[in-house]
């Protein structure tokens, strides 16, 4: 359930539905704005065919994404230069999300967890934490490692 710390809005989601919130809350925040969504520590390779369908929506509402994800790993369903290849040792299986005011963190386990932050400092941090990454990570190479 969510609750309010003054304008702040903290989320807990959980299983396959709570995924299809996080995708549907992204969508909604950016469907008329020019911003994008950073993730951070994705493996695509446990991507669905709901998360395939969530990437063309983006798509063609204008979404674009900037995607750290593991060095030599070519496994994308968006388009490659959403991608960028951080070392084996930045890379973490928590995945999160950056966008407009809000960081999600995608918790693993016996049940898929989602905890959403709106908070506009928190958000801010990460994004700049983020591009520091992005602008440091190597473009990938297809028909590199896998």
């Amino acid at each position: 359930f969510p609750v309010t710390i003054k304008d702040d809005l903290i989320r807990v989601y959980r299983g396959p539905e709570g995924k299809q919130k996080l995708q549907d809350d992204i969508f909604y925040t950016l469907k008329d704005s020019k911003e994008e969504v950073l993730i951070f520590g994705v493996d695509e390779r446990k991507c669905n065919d709901t998360d395939k369908a969530y990437i063309e929506r983006i798509l063609k509402a204008g979404i674009k994404e900037k995607i750290l994800v593991r060095h030599g790993d070519t496994f994308f369903i968006a388009p490659v230069d959403f991608y960028r290849w951080i070392p084996e040792g930045l890379f973490s299986p928590t995945p999160f999300f950056i966008y407009a005011n809000k960081v999600a963190f995608v918790l693993s386990g016996d049940t898929i967890q989602i905890i959403l932050i709106q908070n506009e400092q928190l958000a801010s941090i990460y994004k700049k934490q983020f591009m520091h990454t992005w602008n440091h990570a190597a473009i990938p190479e297809l028909g590199g490692e896998t």
